[in-house]
């Protein structure tokens, strides 16, 4: 467009009444260039913007294809961003280099011209291509039509206050030549005509590098029969109700991906044949925030929702459909919903004693989950640091009696959960409880007694002194000595616990209540770890009481006692 013929379709939006008479004027002045005359021949405010060019009957209903004028154009231009082109007689798309720089299309047609309910079979977009930069160009330059996600007014929008597009929905091509130009617009059609998608219109982008310079023009509104247009084909019918639609229950918790799965039943009046459903579309909500769109425009059915909500979010979910005659609904309040659990449970295990002389003890474990629960366990051991060993799976057990443990060796244990939804806990890099088993004991004695007589002339009557020895192992050394007595071959009883530290003590004869006799004594050591030298219930030194003086000692024979075998010797 050459610069008198951009300021003549400025002055054109604001003196409509002078757009003829300068026109004319700059028309004989040859000003204008010759794909002009045919605009100036038709353009006209009382155009015709819808026209039914054929209909006739069908089993089906009644068919017909019907004209409808685009109602509002403008182009854009980065180079020029606040000027607005609305009245301008041309739409230009891809690269002015210089002049316009980076240049749009914005175009909008009046859907509501067409009956309802209907079934749209067809619609196309027509529009006139009358220049192509370079000349020689023998490529066709890519386009994407993008929805418009608010209104917009022809005669003052601009490249810097178009609203935002919202994703592709027509990708095509222009080709290098002169003439009518046809884009497939069923499936925008169909989404205007079911109120599925606000008509704001569309944008138009091609191919904005600059380097190509590479431009489409087309005639705008202002070239009259040359003017941008749909033709869209229909049927009349009698579905006049929106399809039913549902949501699968979810349950109560799910991980941060899961399914959700819908479906739909289209509806019709009594005696009319449902159209049947032609898309969906799913939304959704966190913690009762508002609705997001999720699915749009899908035959789809199911769907994976992952990584949109946090751990505990609560999400919702409602659908939407329309069927082919154009009936749209969407539910009002959410038909299904789950809380998101992202976090595996967090394992606990009793601890164990750093040393044992027990060959079985009882490993018990325990998980808390604060949202969907814990469903079972997997528990491994190991031997002296080797090798991970699977001891249970999938358990719903909190506790396991481990057996034939061994002397010497070192057992570890670790425990994972997992939750109702499958998060599970990472094993550990370290053990979470473990113990040694060491079940060599320590050994004691008492020794023997000197003399080995109590008489009445001895210097304490009432009592008597018992000695004792011990033996420690490397692993664990002696805590206690339990000293047993037995007295006349009677049972053996548990005199006193001595700490390790003393091995000697006065037997209170008389305060036991006690009297003649002969006394037997033996020792049992008690390790740090609670293992007990086996008791043998034979005396390990014995000694006559006899305060009556009945005996007549003749020689004392002391008992002595082996500490390689533990047997007596005369």
């Amino acid at each position: 467009m050459n610069p008198i013929e951009g300021r003549i379709g400025h002055l054109a939006t604001r003196w409509r009444g002078w757009y003829r008479l300068l026109l004319s004027v700059l028309l004989m002045l040859n000003l204008l260039p010759i794909p002009t005359l045919a605009m100036i021949a038709t353009t006209s405010n009382e155009q015709t913007e819808k026209a039914i060019l054929e209909q006739h009957k069908t089993p089906n209903g009644l068919r017909v294809t019907e004209r409808i004028e685009v109602t509002k154009d403008a182009f854009l231009s980065s180079r020029q961003p606040d000027t607005n082109f609305g009245g301008d007689t041309t739409l230009r798309l891809g690269w002015s280099d210089g002049q316009f720089d980076a240049v749009r299309i914005l175009m909008e047609f009046d859907i509501d011209q067409l009956p309802r309910p209907a079934l749209i079979l067809k619609a196309e977009l027509h529009i006139y291509q009358w220049s192509v930069i370079p000349e020689e160009d023998p490529d066709l330059m890519i386009f994407h039509a993008h929805y418009l996600r608010s209104p917009w007014d022809e005669l003052s929008v601009t490249w810097d206050n178009t609203n935002n597009p919202d994703g592709d929905l027509i990708p095509g091509e222009a080709f290098p030549g002169i003439g009518w130009k046809t884009v497939d617009a069923t499936e925008l059609v169909k989404l205007w005509y079911s109120g599925a998608r606000a008509n704001y219109g569309l944008l138009v982008t091609g191919d904005e590098t600059p380097s190509a310079n590479r431009q489409r023009t087309f005639y705008a509104r202002e070239a009259g029969d040359l003017r941008p247009y749909l033709l869209v084909e229909y049927t009349a019918v009698c579905d006049n109700t929106p399809p039913a639609t549902r949501i699968e229950p979810l349950p109560s918790f799910s991980p941060d991906a899961f399914l959700v799965q819908w479906s739909g039943t289209d509806l019709a009046p009594s005696g009319c044949t449902p159209t049947g459903v032609a898309w969906y579309g799913v939304d959704y909500r966190i913690n009762e925030g508002e609705w997001i769109t999720w699915q749009s425009y899908t035959s789809a059915t199911s769907g994976q929702f992952e990584n949109n909500a946090g751990n505990g979010d609560i999400v919702e979910f409602r659908t939407r459909a329309a069927d082919h005659a154009g009936n749209f609904a969407v539910s009002s309040t959410a038909q299904a919903s789950t809380r998101i659990d992202t976090e595996p449970p967090l394992v606990t295990v009793n601890p164990l004693p750093a040393v044992t002389a027990a060959t079985s003890f009882e490993l018990a474990w325990q998980a808390v989950d604060t949202l969907s629960g814990v469903a079972h366990y997997d528990v491994q051991w190991r031997e002296n640091g080797g090798p991970w060993q699977t001891l249970l799976e999938t358990t719903t057990q909190t506790s396991h009696q481990f057996t034939d443990a061994q002397t010497g060796v070192t057992y570890d244990f670790r425990v994972r959960a997992t939750d109702l939804v499958g998060n599970i806990s990472p094993w550990g890099d370290d053990p979470q409880a473990s113990t040694k088993v060491i079940t060599a004991y320590a050994t004691s004695h008492v020794t023997p007694f000197t003399p080995n007589v109590l008489k009445p002339t001895a210097a304490v009557t009432t009592s008597f002194t018992v000695n004792w020895v011990g033996f420690d192992t490397p692993e664990a050394p002696i805590a206690t000595f339990e000293i047993y007595y037995q007295h006349n071959q009677g049972p053996w009883q548990l005199w006193q616990s001595f700490p390790a530290g003393q091995t000697s003590a006065q037997f209170p004869l008389q305060q036991l209540g006690l009297g003649d006799g002969v006394y037997g004594f033996e020792s049992v050591a008690v390790n740090s770890l609670g293992i007990r030298e086996p008791a043998s219930l034979q005396a390990e030194a014995t000694i006559i009481v006899d305060l009556a003086d009945m005996v007549q000692v003749r020689a004392h024979i002391p008992l002595v006692i082996s500490q390689a075998s533990g047997v007596a010797n005369q």
